[in-house]
Protein backbone atom coordinates (compact mmCIF):
# COMPACT_ATOMS: atom_id res chain seq x y z
CA UNK A 1 0.00 0.00 0.00
CA UNK A 2 1.19 3.55 -1.35
CA UNK A 3 0.28 6.70 1.24
CA UNK A 4 1.55 9.43 -0.37
CA UNK A 5 1.85 12.74 2.37
CA UNK A 6 0.38 15.78 -0.33
CA UNK A 7 0.73 18.74 2.52
CA UNK A 8 2.07 19.16 6.01
CA UNK A 9 1.26 23.17 6.40
CA UNK A 10 2.66 25.15 9.31
CA UNK A 11 -0.93 25.34 10.23
CA UNK A 12 -0.41 21.94 10.96
CA UNK A 13 -3.32 20.74 8.22
CA UNK A 14 -2.16 16.99 6.66
CA UNK A 15 -3.47 15.60 3.42
CA UNK A 16 -2.72 12.23 2.80
CA UNK A 17 -3.28 10.17 -0.20
CA UNK A 18 -3.72 6.62 -1.27
CA UNK A 19 -3.15 6.15 -4.93
CA UNK A 20 -5.02 3.67 -7.18
CA UNK A 21 -7.27 1.89 -4.83
CA UNK A 22 -9.56 -0.99 -6.27
CA UNK A 23 -10.37 -1.29 -10.10
CA UNK A 24 -11.07 2.29 -10.97
CA UNK A 25 -8.10 3.48 -9.52
CA UNK A 26 -9.39 5.85 -7.19
CA UNK A 27 -7.55 8.46 -5.20
CA UNK A 28 -8.43 7.72 -1.50
CA UNK A 29 -7.53 11.09 1.37
CA UNK A 30 -7.33 11.29 4.70
CA UNK A 31 -7.15 14.82 5.94
CA UNK A 32 -6.32 15.58 9.68
CA UNK A 33 -5.29 18.49 12.39
CA UNK A 34 -1.43 17.29 13.12
CA UNK A 35 -2.35 18.72 16.62
CA UNK A 36 -5.76 17.21 17.60
CA UNK A 37 -5.26 13.79 15.23
CA UNK A 38 -8.86 14.62 13.85
CA UNK A 39 -9.73 14.29 10.69
CA UNK A 40 -11.90 12.62 7.85
CA UNK A 41 -11.65 9.88 5.39
CA UNK A 42 -12.80 10.91 2.07
CA UNK A 43 -14.27 8.34 -0.01
CA UNK A 44 -14.08 4.64 0.34
CA UNK A 45 -15.17 2.62 -2.59
CA UNK A 46 -12.87 -0.13 -2.48
CA UNK A 47 -9.55 -1.60 -0.17
CA UNK A 48 -11.48 -1.24 3.32
CA UNK A 49 -8.92 -2.58 5.15
CA UNK A 50 -6.18 -0.79 3.20
CA UNK A 51 -7.60 2.58 4.23
CA UNK A 52 -8.50 1.70 7.76
CA UNK A 53 -4.46 1.45 8.15
CA UNK A 54 -3.71 4.30 6.73
CA UNK A 55 -6.09 6.40 8.86
CA UNK A 56 -4.57 4.50 12.19
CA UNK A 57 -3.41 7.06 14.01
CA UNK A 58 -6.09 9.49 13.00
CA UNK A 59 -9.23 10.34 15.48
CA UNK A 60 -11.53 10.01 12.26
CA UNK A 61 -14.93 12.10 12.65
CA UNK A 62 -16.45 10.03 9.95
CA UNK A 63 -15.94 9.12 6.28
CA UNK A 64 -17.11 11.51 3.48
CA UNK A 65 -18.51 10.24 0.35
CA UNK A 66 -17.91 12.94 -2.47
CA UNK A 67 -20.82 11.47 -4.56
CA UNK A 68 -23.02 9.23 -5.32
CA UNK A 69 -21.09 7.28 -7.75
CA UNK A 70 -20.75 3.16 -6.81
CA UNK A 71 -16.88 3.12 -7.23
CA UNK A 72 -16.47 6.01 -3.92
CA UNK A 73 -18.82 3.71 -1.55
CA UNK A 74 -19.10 -0.01 -2.92
CA UNK A 75 -17.43 -1.03 0.23
CA UNK A 76 -18.09 1.59 2.60
CA UNK A 77 -20.30 -0.23 5.02
CA UNK A 78 -16.82 -2.60 5.53
CA UNK A 79 -15.01 0.81 6.14
CA UNK A 80 -17.29 2.15 8.58
CA UNK A 81 -17.51 -0.88 10.87
CA UNK A 82 -13.76 -1.26 11.13
CA UNK A 83 -13.40 2.62 11.79
CA UNK A 84 -16.48 2.64 13.93
CA UNK A 85 -17.53 6.20 12.34
CA UNK A 86 -20.79 8.01 10.87
CA UNK A 87 -20.72 8.66 7.12
CA UNK A 88 -22.01 11.20 5.36
CA UNK A 89 -22.59 12.36 1.62
CA UNK A 90 -24.21 15.27 0.04
CA UNK A 91 -28.41 15.08 0.36
CA UNK A 92 -28.70 15.09 -3.56
CA UNK A 93 -26.83 11.95 -3.93
CA UNK A 94 -28.27 10.16 -0.48
CA UNK A 95 -30.52 7.89 -2.49
CA UNK A 96 -27.12 6.24 -4.24
CA UNK A 97 -25.02 5.69 -0.85
CA UNK A 98 -24.81 1.38 -0.62
CA UNK A 99 -25.76 2.53 3.29
CA UNK A 100 -27.75 4.08 5.14
CA UNK A 101 -25.74 7.62 5.51
CA UNK A 102 -25.23 8.85 8.92
CA UNK A 103 -25.20 12.44 8.37
CA UNK A 104 -26.82 14.25 5.21
CA UNK A 105 -24.06 17.20 3.93
CA UNK A 106 -25.74 20.08 2.34
CA UNK A 107 -24.12 23.14 0.48
CA UNK A 108 -21.92 25.74 2.58
CA UNK A 109 -21.87 22.84 5.86
CA UNK A 110 -18.53 22.72 7.27
CA UNK A 111 -17.24 20.01 8.96
CA UNK A 112 -14.39 21.10 11.25
CA UNK A 113 -11.41 18.92 12.54
CA UNK A 114 -8.73 20.47 15.10
CA UNK A 115 -8.69 23.71 13.24
CA UNK A 116 -9.53 23.09 10.14
CA UNK A 117 -12.69 22.52 8.06
CA UNK A 118 -13.50 21.03 5.39
CA UNK A 119 -16.72 23.49 3.38
CA UNK A 120 -19.18 21.47 0.97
Amino acid sequence: MSVEELIRSPQGLVVRCLRNIGPYENNIFVVSDDKTGEGYVLDGGYEPEQIAAAAKGVQVKAIVVTHGHRDHHEHVATLKGLLKVPVGIGIDDAAQLSVEPDLLIVDGQRLSFGGHALHA
